[in-house]
């Protein structure tokens, strides 16, 4: 698929039906009319006011769609089209790139202990935040809230520090330009769907401790959107792909500022777009098992996990650990089969760490879980994923890490009381 002048492997399916409600729904700046009250939006928008019946309305059930005004007995909900709200994101990853390196390449990147912040929520040490995750958000941010008020937008860096980004010279910039290629795509089956069942997720650099250490191609901007608390679209932004380095492992200050980076995108129905061409074989042929953990959790119930899913093996296949503390960077992993297995056994990630790779793990038939099995339900309330991650492109290999793993975390599991877990 072509992505401006970016080429990756697409991972798509069939285009499953024509767009429908493009007769309905407008993308032009206009009026949409509403209980009396105007309100404008901007082109790159798609959302339309609906009434909603409830006792004493006398709106027909077959005017729903109707755009006329309405009388003051019904209730008004924007409705989004999804396929439009993707595009932007995609968009959006593309210009987080380009922010990202620019700061990569400055004498400061502006580090902080956001432990230090005096609204902070987080209990955690060496919980970083760079001048990139502010100027990335407040980007997002700006446009995602210009576009689409009536969304509701978790973001790491307003929710950890209950502070909002300021936007310095973003709020003039005028939104981007969106690709036609991926606003086409029948995201959530071209259906648009009423505001409030719509949850968008941003971290604005994940993997930020790895950014501060130099450990660029780790670094990830992460954008989900969820539908009544389920992923159905995902985008991983990544900077730096492919650096080249030094004697001393350092990165190649050049290459900072060529690297085009790319963009991976993709969810149930469309696929998955932009991933490398070349990709490790799978499992069931590999002589080793590749384990991502992340670096810098100490946590006793590692190496007991891996013993046991050593034993789960075939005789003639061993275990290779990988570590980085980067969830979005596992998930590309996965994705392009250099890795088996993530496995994050403890709390530690978010629903914005998660909602992305979960997304586009379903759309190519991979599974992102708890340590127990359990989907996460992403409706924006409890943002920890207090019960671990385990998440895998191959569905055997994952119910082979949760059988492995049981008995490490089973008491562990059992005494958590999850209420992010998605009730089936």
């Amino acid at each position: 698929v072509i992505l401006g002048n970016r080429r990756g492997l697409s991972h798509s399916l069939p285009l499953a039906c024509p767009r429908p409600w493009n007769l309905l729904l407008t993308r032009t700046a206009g009026l949409l009319l509403g209980a009396g009250r105007r309100s404008s939006i901007g082109s790159n928008v798609t959302t339309m006011m609906v009434p909603r019946k409830f006792p004493g309305s006398t709106a027909r059930p077959n005017r729903a769609l109707s755009l006329s005004s309405q009388s003051a007995e019904s209730e008004i909900e924007p409705l989004v089209f999804l396929p439009s709200l993707m595009a932007l994101l995609v968009a959006l990853a593309h210009e987080s790139n380009d922010i990202i390196r620019d700061v990569a390449q400055s004498d400061d990147i502006g580090v902080i202990d956001k432990k230090l912040a005096p609204e902070t929520i987080r209990s955690q040490l060496g919980d970083l935040q760079t001048e990139a995750d502010r100027r990335v958000e407040a980007r997002i941010l700006d446009v995602l809230r210009a576009q689409y008020p009536f969304v509701r937008i978790i973001a790491e860096e307003e929710t950890e520090t209950q502070q909002t980004a300021a936007a310095g010279d973003v709020s003039t910039a005028p939104p981007p330009t969106v690709d036609g290629e991926v606003e086409q795509m029948p995201w959530n089956g071209n259906t648009p769907v009423e505001s409030s069942r719509v949850v968008v997720y941003v971290d604005p650099l994940d993997g930020t401790n790895e950014f501060a250490s130099g450990n660029f191609e780790l670094c990830t901007t992460l954008l989900g959107v969820c539908v009544d608390g389920k992923p159905m679209g995902g985008v991983i932004g990544q900077a730096f792909f492919n650096l080249r380095r030094d004697e001393d492992g350092k990165a190649h200050r050049d290459d900072l500022a060529a690297t085009p980076g790319r963009v991976v995108y993709g969810g149930p129905g469309v696929g998955v777009h932009g991933l490398e061409e070349e990709s490790r074989s799978s499992a069931s042929t590999s002589p080793q098992l590749i384990v991502g953990l992340n670096r810098g959790v100490r946590d006793e119930r590692i190496e007991p996990a891996m013993e046991k899913l050593k034993s789960s093996l075939p005789s003639d296949q061993s275990i290779r650990i990988s570590r980085g503390s980067a969830s979005g960077w596992h998930c590309l992993q996965l994705m392009e089969q250099k890795h088996d297995v993530y496995l994050h056994l403890r709390a530690g990630t978010k629903k914005w760490d998660t909602a992305p790779g979960e997304a586009m793990l379903d759309a190519m038939g991979g599974r992102l879980t708890n340590v127990a099995g359990e989907r996460y339900q992403y409706d924006g309330n409890h943002h920890k994923n207090i019960s671990g991650v385990v998440a895998s492109l191959c569905n055997e290999t994952h119910a082979t890490a949760l059988s492995a793993i049981e008995g490490v975390v089973a008491q562990y599991v059992r005494d958590t009381d999850d209420p992010s877990v998605r009730k089936v």
